[in-house]
């Protein structure tokens, strides 16, 4: 279990046993064949798993936009976890449950895959500030194609 600790500057920190971070990753994802099979129903339960994931994981979601064709999270992840780690535990969980909770999925996606192979991820850095990755994913509710970051 984390706690959080502020820093004179008012930088927010988290704390373990044996580490203090604040690895905020910026990660994006798209269904398999980038088809647009998340409607309104399957969205609000992606929503819900990914809460429910981040939850028994201790990952901290900030900010979580999901689109149609593509998911946004803004998430703190443990260092004693690896970004690939929890991509694949987002991924993989969310994807199980929504073939079982949607089995009409199958007649678009074929295969026992919802998400597509790999993920994009960046971390909050001098360039890229955390209002900069919020501010992005806000812009995206309703857009199918993304816009440039950087």
């Amino acid at each position: 279990m984390k706690k959080t600790i502020t820093t004179k500057r008012n930088i927010k920190l988290y704390k373990t046993a044996h580490a203090v971070f604040n690895n905020k990753y910026h990660l994006v994802w798209i269904p398999k064949y980038r088809k647009p099979v998340i409607n309104k129903r399957i969205q609000d339960r992606l929503k819900q798993l990914f809460l429910g994931i981040a939850e028994r994981y201790d990952f901290e979601i900030d900010t979580m936009e999901v689109e149609p064709d593509h998911v946004h999270l803004f998430v703190l992840i443990p260092p004693t976890i690896a970004v690939c780690e929890a991509v694949n535990l987002f991924k993989g969980i969310s994807s199980r449950k929504i073939r079982q909770d949607f089995p009409e999925i199958d007649k678009v996606l074929w295969g026992a895959d919802f998400w597509a192979i790999g993920y994009f991820s960046t971390t909050v850095n001098d360039r890229t500030t955390s209002q900069l990755i919020r501010n992005y994913i806000k812009s995206q509710k309703g857009r199918s194609k993304q816009l440039r970051l950087f």
